[in-house]
């Protein structure tokens, strides 16, 4: 008989094959990883996720259309600038005002005044902006606000808040307490008055009289009425 010789297979272009699966495999397996790791970072980040607050300020996803926060108070382009708050006025404010006991005759009075916000709107003011006046019926007996310097400060008779050039800030509902005096004095625009000509001021009689807080030479609610004896 004649023997058959058995021919050995040739394993290389298998593994050659296999070789070249698996090193593409890897590959695939370490992109994935460094795409991975980027989403990650841009995440947290905030470079590009929807709704992601990024590093001026703005937000992709803030329930209001128009530029973020920080470029509404910087304009978009330089620094930020000072919130504009109106001036209050008379309207802008509730008052509570009152004068504790009986007033001797010549001894002034003082008056406890409180302020309350009662915009909508946010309001400034400085308490120098504040004078008291004095009435006796339909005579004024003393204007603090006939006789405001130009720097804030009230002048005789009625004068200026305790605390005077304070700043004040009033949303709704905020309040401020202070006091204003009243020399007891009768006074005409911003001097003593002196009817008897002896030099020395006149000092109001005994009687019925009303205080009134002005802001800026408007009235302020209500007026309180206190007794002189």
């Amino acid at each position: 008989m004649t023997a058959t010789r058995r021919r050995t297979a040739n394993l290389w272009p298998r593994r050659i094959l296999t070789g070249l699966a698996l090193v593409a495999a890897v590959a695939l397996l370490v992109l994935g990883a460094v795409r991975l790791v980027g989403a990650l970072g841009n995440a947290v980040s905030g470079g590009g996720g929807d709704g992601a607050t990024s590093e001026s300020g703005q937000s992709g996803d803030d329930g209001q259309s128009g530029p973020g926060l920080a470029d509404r108070m910087s304009g978009g382009t330089s620094g930020l600038q000072s919130v504009v708050i109106d001036p209050c006025s008379a309207q802008d404010l509730t008052i509570q005002i009152g004068v504790s006991g009986p007033v001797a005759v010549g001894a002034g009075a003082t008056v406890q005044v409180a302020l309350t916000g009662a915009s909508a709107a946010d309001c400034s003011m400085t308490t120098s902006q504040l004078a008291l006046r004095i009435l006796s019926g339909d005579q004024v007996i003393a204007d603090g606000s006939a006789c405001q310097a130009t720097d804030g400060q009230s002048g005789e008779g009625a004068d200026a808040a305790t605390g005077s050039g304070t700043p004040l800030l009033f949303a709704t509902g905020d309040s401020w307490s202070g006091t204003l005096t009243w020399d007891g004095g009768v006074h005409d625009g911003c001097g003593a008055l002196d009817a008897d000509g002896d030099g020395a001021g006149d000092i109001a009689d005994a009687g019925t009289y009303r205080a009134q807080v002005l802001l800026d030479g408007q009235r302020i609610g209500d007026e309180a009425i206190f007794e002189v004896r």
